[in-house]
């Protein structure tokens, strides 16, 4: 649905995943034209994990990427201070998004949020490859 509505409105997804205009202008026109019955603010998954540090690229019309994990080992976790969704630059904007959505529709069609679940959080903070490993190592009593 994220790639349909930004390509819907001529918009690369790199446009869509930064700003919340142009997913909202994006949902709206798509609402408009299929008869929606619900709106989302579904972005990428690193959304989260940048207001908490994770460096992401944005390709111009693709999938963001996370080059590295921001969690360099287990330890690091303890020194994670959690972002305040209100001030993070990125979780700020789909607040922002919700907002514009709501100001637009009048209350008229419901709008979705989403955000990470905390395993999903985990990959994107510490890399797919190395929560296994922690997990494993933790779950087998080595760590």
């Amino acid at each position: 649905m994220m790639t349909f509505t930004a390509h819907y409105i001529d918009q690369p997804l790199s446009s869509y995943y930064q700003g919340h205009r142009v997913l909202a202008e994006a949902n709206l026109a798509v609402q408009k034209a299929f008869d929606l019955d619900i709106l989302q603010v579904i972005y990428d998954p690193y959304r989260e994990a940048a207001d908490f540090g994770l460096k992401v690229h944005f390709p111009h019309d693709d999938l963001p990427i996370a080059r590295e994990p921001l969690l360099a080992d287990p330890q690091s976790l303890q020194r994670l201070k959690s972002p305040d969704p209100g001030i993070g630059r990125r979780m700020s904007d789909r607040l922002e998004a919700i907002r514009y959505l709501r100001e637009r529709l009048g209350g008229q069609v419901p709008i979705m949020g989403w955000l990470e679940g905390a395993l999903a959080e985990a990959v994107d903070l510490r890399g797919m490859l190395n929560l296994m490993k922690d997990l494993t190592l933790r779950l087998s009593g080595g760590g």
